[in-house]
């Protein structure tokens, strides 16, 4: 390497990343945030499960395909917000509760 200018390409294609979700606690709080337990490709979409407290919404960012999504198990709703899920735990439920949320590409 001569000190010369370097130009790198990168090319993306498909698949779908979730950023992870950050929350700041306090020494000995119990943590109410957002925990993403997996993220499974099933074909045509996605299956993400997520576990949060209930009565909670939250926001996740999402890097892919612009998508469609829906709450297949659990309790609580899931829709996308640009490149956001925004989820939000039934307020019904007690204590933590899992989810799993379908993701498709839209269109």
């Amino acid at each position: 390497w001569s000190g010369n200018p370097v130009e790198l390409t990168a090319t993306w294609v498909g698949g779908l990343a979730v950023a992870p979700p950050r929350f700041d606690l306090i020494p000995g709080q119990p943590s109410q945030g957002l925990r993403v337990l997996d993220l499974e490709h099933d074909g045509d979409g996605w299956a993400l499960t997520l576990e949060g407290t209930a009565g909670r919404t939250y926001t996740l960012e999402l890097f892919g395909p612009t998508l469609v999504a829906e709450t297949v198990e659990g309790r609580g709703s899931a829709r996308i917000e640009g490149t956001a899920l925004s989820l939000d735990v039934d307020r019904s439920a007690v204590g933590r509760q899992t989810m799993i949320v379908r993701l498709v590409p839209a269109g």
